[in-house]
């Protein structure tokens, strides 16, 4: 987060004085079938993925707001659209941005 408020109070001046977007790119997955992750795991890879970038859309969100043109942007994956080997975790959160 103290990336994201120095951009918009130093960078974000620039061009406004808030930031215009918001661009979360995060993504970890464990090679191994998915019968085989433990609930440690399962969690770890969802809380990274998914949960780290629904927090940042929290934390960002008055100053998005408050830009009157701000936009959030999930880079996702193809994991998330097609069928995968392994990482069935990894794909669901990367599913989740795609809707």
């Amino acid at each position: 987060m103290i990336g994201f408020l120095y951009c918009g109070s130093e960078y974000g001046k620039l061009i406004s004085s808030f930031p215009l977007f918001q661009v979360n790119n995060v993504g970890t997955y464990i090679v191994k079938p998915t019968v085989e992750y433990t609930a440690e795991e399962l969690s770890f890879v969802m809380e990274t993925n998914f949960g780290s970038g629904y927090q940042m859309c929290q934390l960002s969100h008055p100053l998005l707001k408050a830009s009157r043109v701000g936009s959030i942007v999930f880079i996702s994956s193809t994991a998330g659209v097609v069928a995968v080997d392994v990482g069935t975790p990894y794909a669901a959160t990367k599913g989740d941005f795609n809707l």
